[in-house]
């Protein structure tokens, strides 16, 4: 049994605690801060600073990047075809006056208890995501294969757990 902190959506662990409603804003900001990036590299970047216990998706992320545009946070420009947000003075200064926020995710993600102890949840994600987006190609033969893999790493699992 997880932690009430874990929810399941489609294959993506998610850790509820830490991301308030409102706070993706000043995580875009936080990530964009340091270099210009695409949608999915943002997304990568706030996975990554969750090791994959957050992943906010492209249905939230793309409305918040036109948000910050419209409040004047964020601009956009074309780089190989694809849109490249970097942050604007007006958006570092609403960073800067809402350091609070980034403070209470990033101490909430140190000091969380679930977050240590389930650091792997990323590992869970990659796997899961790779079995669903291949399913329609897998056979029978396949997924058998696959569920005996999983078996056996429970069962390596277990013995660490209970060693």
């Amino acid at each position: 049994m997880f932690p009430r902190a874990f929810h399941m959506f489609g294959s993506l662990w998610r850790l509820g605690r830490l991301v308030d409603r409102g706070d993706l804003k000043y995580l875009v900001l936080e990530v964009l801060k340091d270099r210009p990036m695409h949608g999915y590299e943002i997304m990568k970047s706030v996975e990554d600073r969750f090791s994959g216990l957050y992943i906010p998706s492209p249905g939230v992320v793309y409305p918040t990047l036109q948000l910050l545009q419209d409040l004047g946070y964020v601009k956009s420009t074309q780089k190989n075809g694809k849109k490249v947000y970097s942050v604007t003075p007006t958006g570092r200064k609403a960073l800067k006056e809402k350091g609070d926020v980034m403070k209470r995710i990033m101490e909430g993600k140190e000091y969380d208890v679930c977050f240590k102890k389930f650091a792997f949840g990323k590992n869970f994600g990659d796997l899961a995501r790779l079995v669903f987006r291949n399913y329609e190609d897998l056979t029978p033969e396949k997924i058998d294969e696959i569920k005996k893999v999983i078996d056996e790493a429970r069962l390596k699992i277990q013995r660490i757990v209970f060693d």
